[in-house]
């Protein structure tokens, strides 16, 4: 049997289906959904942190955020693979210092994004608004 866990995107959400979900004593998250998952360090689940704090990761692994409302959002020093952000809109957001491998943002709404030293690996921007 499967949990839903939900994380709130600004005014909207985010279902995720996960099979366990381990919440460390430091706040630290570890969820995995069979091939899939998503672990965070330092108290905040990825969707709802505004930065990663100094010495603090954050790593989201084979997700969908697919068509997702992600505007004005600050992923800086956030490490992506295997992540597909097709069609989301992200205009304004933030990817500073960010690690993004093999990151899907086709069809993206990419107007204004801060790409300032994100390393970069196989990104498909095609079809995506600069």
């Amino acid at each position: 049997m499967k949990n839903l866990i939900l994380f709130a995107i600004c005014a909207s959400s985010l279902s995720v289906s996960a099979q366990s979900m381990r919440i460390g004593s430091d706040g630290s998250v570890n969820m995995n959904s069979g091939g899939s998952s998503i672990s965070v360090e330092g108290g905040k689940p990825a969707t709802t942190a505004k930065t990663a704090p100094a010495g603090k990761s954050r790593s989201v692994t084979n997700h969908s955020y697919a068509g997702a409302n992600l505007a004005g959002r600050d992923f800086s020093g956030y490490s992506f693979t295997n992540v597909d952000f097709s069609k989301a809109n992200l205009q304004g957001a933030r990817f500073a210092n960010a690690s993004l491998v093999n990151v899907d943002f086709s069809g993206a709404n990419l107007r204004g994004v801060d790409w300032t030293n994100a390393s970069q690996t196989n990104v498909d921007r095609s079809g995506a608004v600069e």
